[in-house]
């Protein structure tokens, strides 16, 4: 993993769950538009890649995570992380020069919709 930076963010769940992670960041272009992100553990390259389309100066994006697909089509979009209440902390690390993340929240993710039989 490049020498990219690293923030650690601590927080507290009270209710099991599937967590969605909402952000405000700056992508600027192609070669500024992605982190390595993951909760409770430091992000694996290349699967916790987060290829964000890009901005124009601060936007809201929802993390994704790259997993089996590339640059342009993540696998997991977006990514759900499944949560267990207590004490967690979100790992982002830098990965191209000029990505910035102004703010997060964690969100619940919505009910996925049933199954067609």
């Amino acid at each position: 993993m490049p020498d990219g930076g690293k923030a650690v963010f601590n927080f507290t769940v009270t209710n099991a769950g599937n967590y969605l992670l909402e952000t405000v960041v700056s992508a600027p272009d192609e070669s500024s538009n992605s982190f390595f992100v993951n909760i409770d553990a430091p992000p694996v390259d290349p699967d916790m890649i987060w290829d964000i389309p890009v901005t124009t100066g601060f936007e809201k994006r929802v993390i994704s995570w790259r997993g089996n697909g590339d640059s342009s089509t993540d696998q997991f979009t977006p990514k759900s992380f499944k949560i267990e209440p207590g004490a967690h902390t979100l790992v982002i690390v830098g990965r191209e020069p000029g990505t910035l993340l102004k703010s997060f929240t964690i969100r619940p993710a919505p009910p996925e919709p049933p199954a067609s039989p």
